[in-house]
């Protein structure tokens, strides 16, 4: 019997034949479809500090003025604190005098009573003030100096007014 081929074709064929094989095995494969989730934390609006600018004589700041029965005005200045992670909108910001829940006021330096010396004697000018910032979050902060919030002690003709003589009043501070 003769040979049709030579052991150089076979060879060469053979080879041939596996690459074409390999080749075919690496372009195969399979299509599919999937799906998963994740997550991501959001975190929640923190309680702002609302204080009250000091007294002076520098730019912005208010003068410092003794209250009497019917005289003297106070200007207030305040600044506005974000101690949380992201910005916080300040809408309105309201102050008003300290009240112990019986009808005094309250002492500034240590948040006590100050018997017979009657929160409503005070009247705060302009309470509602519109700040309209945002403030960014870790310590960021907003002067406010609109010179129209103030505080004057009322005349109060029918009660003396005596037990607030010397004393410094607190003013609470509110924001939305």
């Amino acid at each position: 019997m003769k040979r049709v081929f030579s052991k150089k074709a076979v060879v060469v064929g053979l080879a041939a034949g596996l690459s074409l094989g390999v080749v075919g095995t690496a372009l195969a494969y399979f299509t599919s479809t999937g799906s998963g989730s994740g997550s991501a934390t959001v975190g929640s609006s923190s309680q702002l500090a609302v204080t009250q600018d000091a007294f002076g004589t520098g730019a912005g700041q208010q003068p410092a003025v003794t209250l009497y029965p019917g005289a003297g005005v106070q200007g207030i200045n305040f600044t506005i604190t974000n101690n949380g992670g992201g910005n916080e909108y300040v809408n309105q910001v309201t102050a008003s005098v300290a009240d112990d829940g019986s009808g005094n006021a309250e002492n500034a330096s240590d948040s006590s009573s100050i018997p017979n010396c009657k929160s409503s004697w005070f009247h705060v000018n302009n309470p509602t003030q519109t700040v309209g910032q945002d403030i960014a979050g870790s310590g960021g902060s907003y002067d406010y100096t609109s010179g129209n919030l103030s505080v004057q002690l009322n005349d109060d003709t029918t009660h003396p007014q005596d037990a607030c003589a010397g004393k410094t009043i607190k003013l609470s501070f509110s924001s939305t």
